[in-house]
């Protein structure tokens, strides 16, 4: 136990930079998921919008011909 007591001590600023980059892993990743999501959703939601408004205007250009 002392082994590692004396590893933490010696190697602070190592181990601060491990833990920021575990906090920054499990925190941060958590949020950019939630709105990758977010933004697939809405891309989605864009995608079937452009489709409708296609289908529209190629019926229009067809009975104006």
């Amino acid at each position: 136990m002392e082994d590692i007591i004396n590893v933490l001590i010696n190697n602070g600023l190592g181990f601060a930079s491990f833990v920021a980059l575990i906090y920054f892993y499990i925190y941060i990743m958590k949020d950019i998921k939630s709105t990758n999501e977010e933004i697939l959703k809405t891309l989605i939601t864009m995608q079937t919008a452009l489709n409708l408004m296609n289908n529209r205007i190629e019926r229009l250009e067809n009975k104006t011909q």
